[in-house]
């Protein structure tokens, strides 16, 4: 490569990282460290070409860490954000007496504390591929998990109260307090919500086998 191409080259990745660094918000000290590498590619390209490749790397990297940065941030707004409005619908149905759905409400409360907490604890952001989240796909994201987290929250305590698992688990007295512990559980851990699918699947598809034979045994008999 001639030296006039190689110069194009280059100029060709810093436009490129310029472009993407205008589409990815930064505070102003973010956008200094960033102008400073750029200036270091420019001073570079015309003195040692392995040390200019080596600052677009370095570039590529740090806007790398301002997306994940950005949707770390979001997360925790909007995951903070959405707990907050289930609360106050809380405490908005908890004053009307009446109100017949206060009991999911109340379990929809404890169990999207534990989505919360699931939403804070969650590192793994981007994928394999280097493609990060928009902020409107970390908002819908945040929203399903709630959905999927309050739902299985609701759906283990039912579970629970019709003495489908753990029955005899708990004495009594101490009901209340596991089933407020056991729905942000479920909250956190969607998975405990399909394992309980599962193992209510299992067990019916052994009642149906039971009652096949029960009903084959009774035609049986003269």
């Amino acid at each position: 490569m001639t030296n006039k191409g190689y110069l194009k080259y280059i100029q060709n990745q810093l436009d490129a990282l310029i472009c993407r660094s205008h589409m990815i918000p930064m505070n102003k000290k973010k956008k200094r460290q960033f102008d400073k590498l750029i200036k270091n590619v420019r001073f570079m390209s015309e003195k040692n070409k392995n040390e200019a490749q080596k600052y677009i790397k370095k570039a590529q990297e740090f806007l790398d860490r301002c997306e994940i940065a950005n949707i770390r941030k979001w997360n925790v707004e909007f995951g903070i954000g959405i707990f907050g409005i289930i609360v106050l619908i809380y405490l908005g149905m908890k004053s009307m007496s009446d109100c017949l759905w206060l009991e999911y409400i109340h379990i929809s409360c404890y169990g999207s504390a534990g989505v919360l907490l699931s939403i804070l604890k969650d590192t793994h952001i981007g994928s394999d591929i280097g493609y990060f989240d928009t902020k409107s796909e970390v908002f819908w994201k945040i929203i399903v998990k709630y959905v999927i987290g309050v739902f299985s929250a609701v759906f283990v305590i039912k579970a629970f109260k019709a003495g489908i698992f753990m029955k005899d688990f708990i004495a009594p007295e101490h009901n209340n307090e596991f089933i407020l512990l056991l729905a942000v559980v479920a909250g956190y851990s969607k998975d405990m919500m399909f394992s309980l699918v599962k193992k209510i699947e299992t067990r019916a598809v052994q009642m149906s086998e039971i009652a096949s034979k029960e009903t084959s045994r009774k035609g049986q008999t003269p």
